[in-house]
C-alpha cells in the first residue's frame, strides 16, 4: 500500500485546511497543535479508566477519532504560515510516538496486565504480551522508515498499517466496544508491516548500492 491511499489522506483536505485556518486567526502556533496528540491520549486513558467498560471503550475511540483528525493539522497549519521547520518535522514525529505508546499502554490501566480470558473471549496470551508485541512492531515501522530515508529512499510510506491505520484500527474496535481485539489487531499486523518494509528497503538499497558499484 503505497502512501497515496493512507487514510489521513481522507482528512488532509477542506476540513483540515478549514480547522488550521481556524487556528491561525487566534494565532495558535503548528507545536501548540502538535501538542494535542499526547494530551488527548493521556485524557482518552484517565476517561476509559474512571468512564467504565462501555462508556469509556465509547469515549477512547472518540478521542482517538479526533488525534487522527489533529494529526494532520499541524502540518497544514505550518504550511499555511509559512513556518514549516526541520524542528517542527522532527517534534511532530517524536509526539506521535509518545501518542502511540500512551494509547498502547493505557490497555495495562484498563484492565489487569495479566488478562488472558474473560466471559466471551480467549485472548491466548496475557494482555502486557499484546501491549509489547504492538509497541515493538510500532516501532520497528517508524524506525525502519527513518532509517531509510538517511539512505535516501523516497516515497517510504509502504505497508499495510501507517499510523494513520493504526489510529482507525483503534477508533473502530473501541467504538464497537473490541478495543483488546483492535490491540492484537495491531500487535500482528504492526509487526507484518515491519517485516514487509525491511525487506522491502533490504532490497531497494541492495539494489541501490549494486547499481553504484557497476557505475564506478
Amino acid at each position: 500500500m503505497p502512501s497515496k491511499f493512507r487514510i489521513r489522506k481522507l482528512f488532509k483536505g477542506k476540513l483540515v485546511n478549514f480547522i488550521a485556518e481556524k487556528f491561525a486567526t487566534v494565532n495558535v502556533k503548528p507545536n501548540h497543535v502538535t501538542l494535542i496528540g499526547p494530551i488527548f491520549a493521556i485524557i482518552a486513558v484517565i476517561l476509559f479508566y474512571f468512564a467504565g467498560t462501555i462508556i469509556g471503550s465509547i469515549l477512547f475511540g472518540i478521542i482517538i477519532f479526533f488525534i487522527m483528525l489533529f494529526d494532520g493539522v499541524d502540518g497544514a497549519l505550518a504550511r499555511l504560515t509559512g513556518s514549516q521547520s526541520n524542528f517542527g518535522g522532527f517534534f511532530d514525529s517524536t509526539m506521535d510516538r509518545y501518542t502511540d505508546f500512551i494509547l498502547i499502554f493505557g490497555f495495562i490501566v484498563f484492565y489487569e496486565p495479566d488478562l488472558i480470558s474473560d466471559a466471551n473471549y480467549n485472548y491466548y496470551l496475557p494482555l502486557y504480551i499484546w501491549v509489547i508485541i504492538t509497541i515493538i512492531g510500532i516501532l520497528l515501522t517508524s524506525y525502519s522508515r527513518s532509517l531509510a530515508e538517511k539512505f535516501g529512499m523516497e516515497d517510504t510510506d509502504i505497508g499495510l498499517l501507517g499510523r494513520s491505520e493504526r489510529l482507525l484500527v483503534l477508533t473502530i474496535s473501541s467504538l464497537i466496544l473490541l478495543p483488546i481485539f483492535g490491540l492484537i489487531f495491531l500487535a500482528i499486523f504492526s509487526n507484518l508491516t515491519a517485516l514487509f518494509r525491511i525487506i522491502s528497503y533490504g532490497i531497494k538499497i541492495n539494489k541501490k548500492e549494486r547499481n553504484f558499484s557497476l557505475e564506478r
